[in-house]
């Protein structure tokens, strides 16, 4: 198995990314700038390592904007949007292959955000949606 992952290069300085493993997955890494490749369903991957199962990332509609960088894979120019609802974490993704750039510190905040935001109580949403239903199931006598 080769350290050099094939043919990926860093969007930021062009260097080779080399193959690492974090919490037994496979990651691409710069080894200048320290960004890593994550491929589609690897960042959701750790996510379950920390016991915080998360929605596929995807390139959503709202908040996003164009990314200086482009796709690893394929060429596309990523786009930047914040990684879960007011995180304050941004990531760029290509909106084709859904790969997702990660800065070097971006990475260990999401890790640290997943540890932080283990879901053992019902969300904000969540508990609106018990609501409304509780109010339809028992709708008020008029």
């Amino acid at each position: 198995m080769s350290n050099v992952s094939n043919m990926l290069n860093c969007p930021n300085d062009g260097t080779a990314l080399k193959t690492i493993v974090i919490e037994n997955i496979p990651l691409d890494q710069c080894t200048v700038c320290g960004g890593y490749w994550l491929q589609r369903g690897e960042l959701e991957t750790l996510g379950k390592q920390h016991k915080s199962p998360l929605e596929p990332v995807v390139v959503g509609s709202i908040g996003i904007t164009e990314s200086a960088r482009k796709c690893l894979q394929d060429g596309t120019q990523l786009r930047e949007h914040e990684f879960a609802e007011h995180s304050g974490i941004k990531i760029d993704q290509c909106p084709m292959c859904q790969g997702v750039w990660l800065d070097k510190a971006e990475l260990d905040s999401i890790l640290h955000y997943l540890d932080e935001h283990i879901e053992t109580d019902p969300t904000l949403s969540q508990r609106v949606m018990l609501f409304l239903y509780h109010l339809t199931e028992y709708p008020p006598l008029i």
